[in-house]
């Protein structure tokens, strides 16, 4: 079944086809949620709210709209309350990626690695909020800019430039560092 089969599945009352998006969706929502939030507990806590509010709010879904977009839309939201809720600042912990894989055989070739990832995060802190969640919807949840343009309510041009230079500033701050 397609994302929108499911969704159109879950909104007639079927609720047991929401087992198909969670099932799909919720490696990358939890991704997305500890990339902005950093913490393990709360970014499974805040990826279970998305589900919950699809639950809530399935009669508001219409077919033409991506169930990706959707979701993520849903996502920004959560992600916005919890961050009011808790007033926590972003990345504040130094915590490593989980399914991060370490290519290197070595423990010095790991030790790079991980030293490489720790000044990435570092250079996506100092990016602005609206600029590191461009990022992370494009490079790291891989959506394609017309997903991200649905997300963003903007258009898909629009969003083709805020991510150039969005990456543009991540690469300058991220060679401050001294590593490219």
């Amino acid at each position: 079944m397609t994302d929108t089969d499911l969704m159109l599945s879950v909104k007639a009352g079927e609720l047991d086809k929401l087992t198909g998006l969670f099932d799909r969706y919720h490696p990358a929502l939890y991704q997305f949620f500890f990339y902005h939030i950093r913490q393990q507990q709360m970014a499974e806590d805040c990826t279970q709210n998305v589900f919950y509010r699809v639950l809530k709010y399935r009669h508001s879904y219409k077919p033409q709209t991506s169930v990706k977009a959707w979701l993520y839309k849903i996502a920004r939201n959560v992600l916005k309350d919890e961050l009011k809720q808790q007033h926590r600042h972003r990345y504040d912990q130094d915590i490593t990626i989980p399914g991060d894989r370490q290519s290197a055989a070595t423990a010095d070739g790991k030790l790079k690695e991980k030293e490489q990832l720790r000044l990435l995060e570092e250079a996506l802190g100092q990016l602005a909020p609206a600029d590191r969640d461009i990022l992370v919807l494009s490079r790291y949840q891989q959506l394609r800019y017309q997903e991200i343009a649905e997300i963003l309510q903007l258009s898909e041009s629009a969003v083709k430039v805020r991510v150039h230079r969005a990456f543009r500033q991540l690469q300058s701050f991220y060679s401050k560092k001294g590593v490219l």
